[in-house]
């Protein structure tokens, strides 16, 4: 099923109604400078963990940075949630922070969101598949699935995946392709994901033939993003066309300019595990959170001042803001994306 077409199946009048206000209401802000919002969010990334069985070293979870509680959401508050949004928002990430299938309920809630006829992605670290989590996946599988591995071997996988066995990682990959065969599903469309870094980037051709021998849909080849310098030289590749930074003095600095606008304060918007909403995926410790959605309108949280003022400062000067420093918004970040299947 290709993607156009799983988006295709999702549209209502309500939801293309939506998208026209949230396109027409983005392009008279850039013309403008006055930052207006006409529709809700067209995707929505809700966080059912900040919980995550893995430590990579560069992931504010797994380096123990995240500064916010961490814990799990439960599935009658996400029911509460894509009650709410989905009239209007079709596209539901179930990730964020940690690893969501961490969640024992996370079953329950794509089945949900499917019934809404929502449009869902999951991406995972691949070790939790074992014994009835396979079956229960293909169950009501999500539509897109993206298995994040950093490497085609065990050496090159442990080298960053701190926690996590190779050989399980690999064993559930299998086992869910074999699940799918076996009951003719096109989904979940499985997205196998390796960040490039110094430790992996000579094993490129061997990444990509470890997805064709594994039977995925994609292989993806995406450039690292780092949050300490000090680990910088060590982790990202020597070769700068896999990089998205640049040396300047001694640090490292985003290869690309920044442009003072950011789409995604239009079309999306992050739910973490205890309700609070964050501005945007970088927004890692819900640093700029207008409130809560418990105790508030989504509708309204989205139009408050605290947003309003983050979307005029964007167009002033989004390089200033420290959230956007390494913010991938309308710049490049897969290097490569290979489809197989």
């Amino acid at each position: 099923m290709s993607e156009l077409f799983a988006i295709l199946k999702c549209l209502t009048l309500k939801r293309v109604l939506n998208i026209i206000r949230v396109y027409s209401s983005y392009a008279f802000s850039v013309v403008t400078g006055k930052p207006v919002l006409w529709g809700e969010p067209i995707s929505i990334s809700i966080e059912p963990t900040s919980i995550c069985n893995l430590r990579c070293p560069e992931c504010p979870t797994g380096a123990g940075t995240l500064l916010r509680p961490q814990g799990t959401m439960k599935f009658d508050f996400f029911r509460e949630i894509i009650n709410r949004i989905s009239p209007k928002t079709f596209y539901l990430q179930l990730f964020f922070q940690g690893e969501p299938f961490v969640n024992k309920e996370i079953f329950k809630m794509i089945e949900y969101a499917k019934s809404k006829k929502m449009l869902v992605s999951v991406s995972t670290n691949g070790t939790l598949f074992k014994g009835e989590n396979v079956a229960r996946l293909l169950d009501t599988p999500p539509d897109k699935l993206i298995y994040s591995v950093d490497g085609p071997d065990e050496e090159s996988y442990r080298k960053y995946r701190i926690g996590g066995d190779f050989r399980d990682v690999v064993d559930g990959l299998d086992n869910i392709v074999k699940e799918k065969k076996e009951k003719n599903s096109a989904l979940p469309y499985i997205e196998l994901q390796m960040i490039v870094m110094r430790q992996n980037e000579e094993l490129i051709n061997e990444f990509i033939e470890f997805g064709r021998k594994m039977g995925v849909n994609k292989v993806t080849l995406k450039t690292m993003q780092i949050y300490n310098q000090k680990d910088a030289e060590n982790l990202l590749p020597v070769n700068i066309a896999y990089s998205r930074y640049k040396r300047a003095g001694e640090n490292y600095i985003m290869k690309e300019r920044l442009k003072n606008r950011c789409f995604a304060l239009w079309r999306t918007a992050v739910i973490t595990w205890d309700g609070n909403l964050s501005a945007c995926c970088f927004d890692k410790d819900a640093e700029f959170s207008p409130g809560n959605i418990k105790n508030q309108n989504i509708s309204a949280l989205l139009r408050n001042e605290v947003l309003q003022n983050l979307r005029k400062q964007i167009f002033i000067d989004r390089a200033k803001i420290n959230i956007c420093s390494n913010c991938t918004e309308g710049l490049r970040v897969n290097i490569k994306e290979i489809k197989i299947v």
